[in-house]
C-alpha cells in the first residue's frame, strides 16, 4: 500500500482528528472493558481477556492511524485511555504508564509516516505498554492491592489471583504484551488491506 504524504510532526489537529479519536477511543474502551470482565470469572481469565482484547484492538489502532495526520493523536488517545480506567478504580500510575506508552508509541509510528507496516506495528505493541499501570502496583505495593480485590472479589478470587500474579509473572506479562501487541498490529494490518480498504472503509 502506497504512503500518503504526511502533514508533519505539528500538533496542529483538525476536527476530523478529534472526531476521530473520540471514536476509537471509545470503541478500543468498550472492547478492552467488554473483555476484561472476564477477569471477574476468574482471575486466570483475566490474562485471557486482556489477550483478546490486546488482539482485537489491534484493528481499531490501525484503523485509527488511517486518519491520523499530525503527530501527538496516539499520545492523546494513550493519555484519554490512562485517565478512563483511573477513574474506574485503577491506580494513578496508570496515567503516567500511558502517556509514556502513548508517546513512544508515536515517535516510532511517526518514523514510518504513521502509514508504513513495520513502524505501526512496533507502535501498536508499544502503546499496549499502557496498560501496565494496572499491574505495576502488584511490584510495589501489593498487600495494599489484595486486600482491596478481598473486600471487592472475595477471598477466593484473591488468593487465586495472588498465586497466579507473582512478580515474576507481573514483569513477564509486561513483556508478553509488548509481543502480543505486535501480533495484534500484524492482524490489524492484515485486515485493512484485506478488508477495509477494499470496502473503501480505510
Amino acid at each position: 500500500m502506497p504512503t500518503p504524504a504526511h502533514k508533519g510532526n505539528t500538533l496542529k489537529f483538525t476536527p476530523k482528528e478529534l472526531i476521530a479519536l473520540g471514536i476509537f477511543t471509545a470503541v478500543y474502551t468498550v472492547i478492552y472493558m467488554a473483555f476484561n470482565m472476564l477477569g471477574a470469572v476468574a482471575p486466570i481469565l483475566q490474562l485471557v481477556g486482556a489477550t483478546l482484547a490486546a488482539l482485537l484492538n489491534g484493528i481499531t489502532f490501525m484503523l485509527f492511524l488511517t486518519r491520523v495526520r499530525h503527530a501527538g493523536l496516539i499520545t492523546l488517545m494513550a493519555l484519554l485511555l490512562g485517565i478512563l480506567v483511573t477513574i474506574a478504580g485503577h491506580h494513578p500510575i496508570s496515567i503516567v504508564t500511558a502517556l509514556v506508552a502513548g508517546i513512544a508509541a508515536d515517535v516510532i509510528a511517526s518514523r514510518g509516516g504513521y502509514r508504513a507496516t513495520v513502524p505501526t506495528v512496533v507502535a501498536y505493541g508499544v502503546f499496549n505498554l499502557w496498560v501496565s499501570g494496572g499491574y505495576l502496583p502488584l511490584l510495589f505495593m501489593r498487600d495494599s492491592v489484595l486486600s482491596e480485590y478481598r473486600r471487592q472479589m472475595g477471598d477466593q478470587w484473591a488468593d487465586a489471583f495472588n498465586a497466579l500474579f507473582s512478580p515474576a509473572v507481573i514483569i513477564l506479562l509486561i513483556i508478553g504484551t509488548v509481543v502480543v501487541g505486535m501480533i495484534g498490529g500484524w492482524i490489524g494490518r492484515r485486515a485493512l488491506s484485506k478488508h477495509f480498504e477494499r470496502a473503501g472503509l480505510a
